[in-house]
């Protein structure tokens, strides 16, 4: 509720006018109180802090420029409604910009104007200050989310290469087994390298999400290079071809950017023809962004599972990969791909290559995100 108001104006008629406005709309309950300049309204926010302050720009002791400013500085939770004799909408959106909960031109104020923008600072400063809180409690929940997501990858992940090497003792000590031996043996083994598999993307998933590190300015040529050679082995068992196109330099993650194609490559290595797959990567530039297109020649995803083929645990109606063998993803690659671009303040989707495959394209903006 709004009771004691703060008037920091150095003009003695515009004082007096706007006081009496002020408590007479307000009455019995409004108190109006005046400091003559920023530093003398500044100690009296110190000894006898108000509900909201009214502050003219034109102070004796500050350069209007730099009027807001100081005063966010010095009471940044402090409603404020800043006075202008500029009728300038200009004026008073850097006003705004700078930290103002709202402006007042005082040839065109009256009364009701200013007590009315006066409560609404005080509900706006409310509300902003519940905002952060829940923003604050979200984050920790989130992290706590994420430790408690780690631990639990790596409490599961803990007996999976035991089970590998007891299904290794088994093949080598079992004496004649039967065929169904043998297939109930591989089956285990392709369980724990499902679950391994899974764990390793969860973990993946957790410690991206995470990612605080500074952006830097990042060939995205060079990181195509590095993923190209950690997917060599693969690439030669395909028998696949890859042609890149030149690529920009952006200011991104690197790591998360290597993750990126390492996932969106894989994923066209997987779901490209069956023999010698195509795959094609592309970039365009935009006016404030780069397009990359990752292009594979395979079946493509019907359009139904396009707008949930980067959900969590989707595999977007595949169950076998293009040799008809069973797809041995997880179902996060592209989870954590749409994360990674929206890490960036992009956006991320599919569409159908002219050829019939499977488009995924991205846009990151040229200049990264704002450092926080």
């Amino acid at each position: 509720m709004l009771r004691f108001v703060l008037l920091i104006e150095d003009e003695d008629a515009h004082a007096e006018l706007i006081s009496r406005q002020l408590i007479r709309l307000g009455a019995p309950y409004l108190r109006v109180e005046r400091a003559r300049n920023l530093i003398e309204g500044l100690e009296a926010i110190e000894t006898r802090p108000p509900d909201a302050v009214l502050l003219d720009l034109g102070l004796p002791d500050t350069d209007r420029r730099k009027t807001v400013a100081r005063f966010v500085a010095a009471a940044p939770r402090m409603p404020v409604v800043v006075l202008t004799s500029e009728n300038n909408d200009n004026v008073g959106a850097e006003a705004v910009g700078e930290g103002a909960d709202d402006f007042i031109v005082k040839g065109d104020a009256d009364g009701r104007t200013t007590l009315r923008a006066l409560r609404y600072a005080v509900e706006r400063k409310r509300h902003s200050r519940q905002l952060l809180l829940y923003a604050k409690e979200l984050q920790q929940a989130n992290e706590s989310l994420r430790h408690f997501s780690q631990l639990v990858a790596h409490e599961l992940k803990q007996p999976l290469n035991p089970m590998l090497l007891n299904c290794a003792v088994l093949r080598r000590e079992l004496t004649d087994p039967s065929q169904t031996a043998l297939d109930s043996i591989g089956d285990i083994e392709s369980a724990v390298r499902d679950m391994s598999r899974l764990v390793n993307d969860m973990l993946s998933f957790a410690r991206f999400s995470a990612v605080r590190t500074p952006q830097e300015e990042s060939s995205v040529g060079e990181v195509l290079v590095d993923v190209l050679s950690r997917l060599n082995a693969e690439i030669r068992e395909r028998g696949a071809s890859i042609a890149a196109e030149k690529m920009p330099a952006i200011r991104a993650h690197e790591s998360l950017l290597r993750q990126l194609f390492l996932n969106l490559i894989g994923n066209a290595l997987k779901h490209g023809k069956a023999e010698e797959p195509a795959i094609e990567i592309r970039c365009r530039e935009l006016q404030e962004h780069f397009e990359f297109e990752v292009e594979d020649d395979g079946e493509g995803i019907a359009s139904e599972y396009r707008s949930s083929a980067f959900d969590m645990f989707c595999r977007a109606g595949r169950t076998t990969d293009a040799r008809g063998e069973p797809i041995d993803g997880s179902g996060i690659g592209l989870a954590l791909c749409r994360m990674i671009v929206e890490h960036h303040g992009g956006t991320i989707g599919i569409r159908s290559g002219a050829q019939g495959g499977c488009v995924v394209w991205f846009r990151l903006p040229k200049a990264g995100l704002p450092e926080t």
